[in-house]
């Protein structure tokens, strides 16, 4: 039973083995799901911004860990997921982040990172749902 186990543990780590490196996701089908864009900062100020996305996240996790282990069974850890979710979206988590214009193409975006950066540095970034995603310096 070992052996098997430690062939098809070799066989999902080599499996995407290229000539040239490691390949991407090589098994099945694949679906490219978004495509970099590259663009050049504009302009950046410094701002607080209410990161609810993050603390909504943060709570969701510190819910399900509390519940786990209160009672380590399913209801309360559905409990605590959801206490933990609602505190997130009640607390909000302030952070201070740059506000950043970046131009790409003929559009400008606007994105909130944590890092300063100079204007005219080059980029590289993906967007979901109409928002800044994968932020590269290139």
């Amino acid at each position: 039973m070992k052996k098997l186990l430690l062939s098809l543990t070799l066989i999902f780590l080599f499996a995407g083995c290229a000539k040239d490196g490691l390949a991407v996701n090589t098994i099945g089908e694949n679906h490219v799901s978004r495509v970099f864009k590259e663009g050049i900062v504009l302009e950046q100020k410094k701002v607080i911004i209410d990161d609810k996305e993050t603390a909504i996240l943060t709570g969701a996790a510190a819910g399900i860990l509390g519940g786990q282990m209160i009672k380590g069974n399913t209801q309360s850890t559905l409990i605590g997921l959801a206490i933990g979710t609602i505190t997130g979206v009640i607390m909000g988590n302030e952070i201070e982040a740059y506000e950043t214009k970046i131009k790409s193409s003929n559009k400008s975006y606007t994105a909130y990172i944590k890092q300063k950066l100079r204007n005219g540095t080059k980029v590289e970034f993906t967007l979901k749902d109409g928002k800044l995603k994968n932020l590269n310096i290139l």
